[in-house]
C-alpha cells in the first residue's frame, strides 16, 4: 500500500505540504482580494450575507470565514494556495444545491465557482466552465443542436451533477454525466492547475467521474462529450393507490428501449404516478407499452410532444429556495411484492405530511460502462430509490428516510453520493467497492486534507 502511494505521488508531482503560519491577518487578506480578478467577501462586507447562502435555507446560520468568488483557474490555486500558508480548509461551490450543506464550512473559504459560467462547442465537445448552471449550459448548446446528459433542474451546477454521476432523462441513451466527461481542469491542494484527461493523470479523471465532490481538487473547467438534441415526448400517468403494487410490478417488468426514460413514483397524498421522456419518438406508443405491463388502466394520462430544451425550462421556473431532505437507496434487482408492499407501508404512514418515494432506472447506456472506467460504483444495477421530503423539520424527516432504508435493506446494495445524508459514519455505502481508491488517492493528492469536510473520504 505505501509502496503504491509513493508511485502515485510521484506520477501526480506533489512536492509536499507547504509551510504554513497560524493566522491570516487583515492586510493578508486583502492581499488576496487584490490578487484576484473575482470577488472576496467576508462577514461584515456588503455582499457578504448574500454571498454565503446556498440553495437550501436551512444552511444560512453557517458562515464560513471569506466567499471568494473566483473568475479564472488562477483566482482557485491563488485561494487554495492562501490557504495552505495559513492552516485554512477550503470547500467549493458550485450550484450550492447540496442536500446536507456540504458546499459551506464554519472553518472553511468557500471557493465559490459561479463565475467560471462560460459554455463553447466544437465538434462533437462542449468545454464548460466549473460554476455553470445546466440550464445556461442547455441553451448555448441547443443553438449547435447538441446537448449533454444531465439532470433537469435548470439551476443544479455542472459541477456537483458531473462529479457524483449525473442522472437525467437522457441517461438511458447517453449515459450519466460523468460518463460523457472526457477531461477536466483541476486545482489540487497544491495550489496546482493541472489539465487531466484519459492520457495524463487518468487516476485524477477517474476520480472526477462519480467520485463526488470535495474529494480529489477543485475542477475548474470540464470536456464533455454532447449527442444530438431531438424533440422529446413526454407521458404522465395516474393510478388509484389500489393499484399501486400493480403499477410498481409493471413499471420494473417492463423493459424500454434505450430512448425511454421513465420513473415511478409514490406521494403520502395516495398519488401513484409515472412520468417519462421519449427522446426522438413519440410517447404514446410507449405509454401504451407501459399500461398493457401494468395491466390496470390509468385514472389519467397525458401525452406531450415537446423539445428537450423546454421541459428544462419548465423546472427551471419552479426552482425557487427550500429545504429538501433526501436519501436512496440502490437496488441490484426489481424489488420483490413483499418489499414493495413495505415500500408502500412507509409511503402511507406519511399521509398528511409532505413525501415522495422516486424509483429511478439504472440501466440503458448508463448501465454499459466498464465499471473500473468511472468512480461511479453502480453498474449494472437495475434502478436507485429516492426518498425525499420538502419542508419539514429534519429530525422527522431522517426518521422517516430510515424507515425506507430499513424497509429494502434486505435488497439495497448501497446509496447514490449526490443525495448524502448527514449520518458521515455511512460514507461507505455511496462507493461500493470503489471506496478504497477513492480514499488511497485522497490521502495522496490532499495529505494535509486542505479540502475538508465531513463527507470527503478519510
Amino acid at each position: 500500500m505505501r509502496r503504491r502511494g509513493l508511485l502515485l505521488a510521484a506520477g501526480l508531482g506533489l512536492t509536499g505540504a507547504a509551510a504554513r503560519r497560524t493566522s491570516a491577518t487583515e492586510s493578508d487578506w486583502r492581499a488576496l482580494a487584490a490578487a484576484m480578478s473575482g470577488t472576496l467577501h467576508r462577514p461584515g462586507d456588503p455582499g457578504y450575507d448574500q454571498a454565503h447562502r446556498l440553495h437550501d435555507p436551512r444552511f444560512d446560520h453557517v458562515r464560513p470565514p471569506a466567499v471568494a468568488g473566483c473568475a479564472t483557474a488562477v483566482d482557485v490555486a491563488a485561494v487554495v494556495g492562501f490557504a495552505n500558508r495559513f492552516g485554512l480548509a477550503v470547500t467549493a461551490r458550485g450550484g450550492g444545491h447540496s442536500y446536507v450543506g456540504a458546499s459551506t464550512s464554519t472553518e472553511a473559504i468557500v471557493v465559490d465557482l459561479r463565475l467560471l459560467d462560460s459554455v463553447s462547442y466544437t465538434n462533437g465537445t462542449a468545454t464548460i466552465g466549473g460554476g455553470a448552471r445546466l440550464l445556461p449550459i442547455y441553451e448555448a448548446l441547443a443553438a449547435h443542436g447538441v446537448s449533454i446528459p444531465a439532470g433537469s433542474c435548470g439551476t443544479v451546477g455542472i459541477g456537483g451533477i458531473a462529479l457524483g454521476g449525473g442522472f437525467g432523462m437522457a441517461a438511458r441513451l447517453a449515459g450519466l454525466t460523468c460518463d460523457a466527461v472526457t477531461g477536466v481542469e483541476l486545482v489540487t491542494a497544491d495550489g496546482l492547475i493541472r489539465h487531466v484527461d484519459a492520457n495524463t493523470q487518468p487516476e485524477l479523471l477517474w476520480a472526477c467521474r462519480g467520485g463526488g465532490g470535495g474529494q480529489v481538487g477543485i475542477v475548474t473547467r470540464y470536456t464533455i462529450k454532447c449527442f444530438p438534441m431531438a424533440d422529446t415526448g413526454s407521458f404522465t400517468a395516474y393510478w388509484p393507490w389500489q393499484d399501486a403494487l400493480a403499477v410498481a410490478r409493471g413499471w420494473q417488468q417492463h423493459i424500454a428501449p434505450d430512448h425511454v426514460w421513465s420513473t415511478l413514483q409514490f406521494a403520502s397524498d395516495r398519488t401513484v404516478r409515472v412520468a417519462g421522456f421519449t427522446i426522438g419518438a413519440d410517447a404514446q406508443p410507449e405509454l401504451d407499452r407501459l399500461i398493457s405491463a401494468v395491466g390496470r388502466p390509468p385514472e389519467n394520462a397525458s401525452v406531450e410532444q415537446r423539445s428537450f430544451l423546454d421541459v428544462v425550462r419548465d423546472r427551471a421556473g419552479r426552482a425557487t429556495r427550500a429545504t429538501h431532505l433526501i436519501g436512496s437507496d440502490i437496488l441490484p434487482a426489481p424489488l420483490s411484492d413483499e418489499t414493495m408492499r413495505q415500500v408502500l407501508t412507509v409511503v402511507a404512514r406519511r399521509h398528511g405530511k409532505p413525501a415522495t418515494v422516486k424509483f429511478t432506472p439504472l440501466t440503458g447506456a448508463m448501465s454499459r460502462v466498464d465499471p473500473q472506467a468511472t468512480a461511479f460504483p453502480w453498474r449494472g444495477a437495475f434502478a436507485m430509490i429516492q426518498w425525499l421530503i420538502i419542508d419539514a423539520p429534519a429530525d422527522d424527516a431522517y426518521a422517516w428516510i430510515g424507515q425506507g432504508h430499513q424497509a429494502v435493506a434486505a435488497q439495497s446494495i448501497g446509496r447514490y453520493v449526490n443525495y448524502l445524508e448527514p449520518d458521515a459514519q455511512r460514507l461507505h455505502l455511496y462507493y461500493g467497492r470503489n471506496y478504497d481508491r477513492l480514499r488511497d488517492l485522497r490521502r495522496t493528492i490532499d495529505p494535509q486534507r486542505l479540502f475538508r469536510s465531513p463527507f470527503a473520504v478519510t
